[in-house]
């Protein structure tokens, strides 16, 4: 064993290659992951934006649903009372006769 030799005091060291151990294939693999994260991110961005966007929709139709809720609401009391008032004169019509 050499100077720079596997043995209990240098033990081998596969996790770390020096710059000049890098094949062309290995190189080629890194550069390709690379672009593969890239596009990645770039999809990714591109989901988060379409959800805030469905967010936004969908707060805008919640606000909407909201308003139509208490429109009907309103309706519904008003068409109550007015129907209550019927009711009550046609009771004191009952009465009088």
């Amino acid at each position: 064993m050499g100077e720079y030799g596997e043995g209990p005091n240098n033990p081998p060291n596969n996790s770390m290659k020096d710059i000049g151990d890098v094949t062309p294939t290995a190189l080629a693999e890194n550069i390709e992951a690379t672009e593969e994260y890239a596009a990645l991110e770039q999809t990714l961005d591109q989901l988060d934006s379409c959800l805030d966007d469905l967010e936004q929709k969908n707060d805008s139709l919640n606000s909407k649903l909201k308003e139509l809720l208490d429109s009907t609401l309103q309706i519904h009391q008003e068409m109550t009372q007015q129907r209550l008032k019927a009711n009550s004169k046609d009771a004191d019509k009952d009465k009088s006769t």
